[in-house]
């Protein structure tokens, strides 16, 4: 997880993961042409042993620093703990799985799926649908703008960014709805 952006990639899905495994990831996320680390300085991770050492010597090839977080420190990695545990409880834990095929789609299409279902939901209830939304995010990508607007967001504004504009496109969204 990019944490300016919460972008989320997933380096791969393998039923029994291994020290080699992971190592094998790392270099596909430091590919220089589409690597999720391309640009990247530091890579922060748990002490789980699959993070060899190979592993960390993989990305500092790349210029890559590898950060390994205390010891019972989820709170360090807050952002990716919590995906995990939506993506358990609100995706794989509803869903009837039918072989490794379904489980890769349902992981990668549920980043998106969990970044907008709130907008979704607000949109579809007659009561909230006229509320305007305002989509603030680190993701000025245009993939993700197309993507927002069709959840149901009214503007899209990238941070960071000044509290004027903010408070300007709030004003601008209430007076259209009024």
């Amino acid at each position: 997880m990019e944490l300016a952006t919460r972008r989320i990639d997933i380096a791969g899905i393998v039923s029994g993961p291994d020290s080699a495994w992971v190592t094998q990831c790392s270099r596909q996320i430091t590919d220089a042409i589409d690597g999720a680390l391309r640009g990247k300085r530091f890579l922060l991770h748990d002490r789980d042993p699959l993070f060899s050492e190979a592993f960390r010597e993989t990305l500092a090839a790349t210029g890559v620093e590898t950060v390994r977080l205390p010891p019972h420190s989820p709170n360090l990695n807050a952002h990716a703990e919590r995906f995990v545990r939506s993506t358990k409880e609100s995706c794989l834990d509803r869903l009837v799985l039918v072989g490794e095929g379904s489980l890769r789609r349902a992981v990668r299409e549920f980043p998106e799926h969990y970044h907008h279902e709130v907008a979704r939901q607000l949109k579809a209830a007659p009561r909230t649908a006229p509320i305007p939304i305002i989509a603030l995010t680190g993701a000025n990508l245009p993939h993700e703008r197309v993507s927002a607007m069709r959840a149901g967001c009214d503007r899209y504004l990238v941070k960071p960014c000044e509290p004027i504009d903010l408070v300007a496109m709030i004003q601008r969204c209430v007076a259209e709805t009024a």
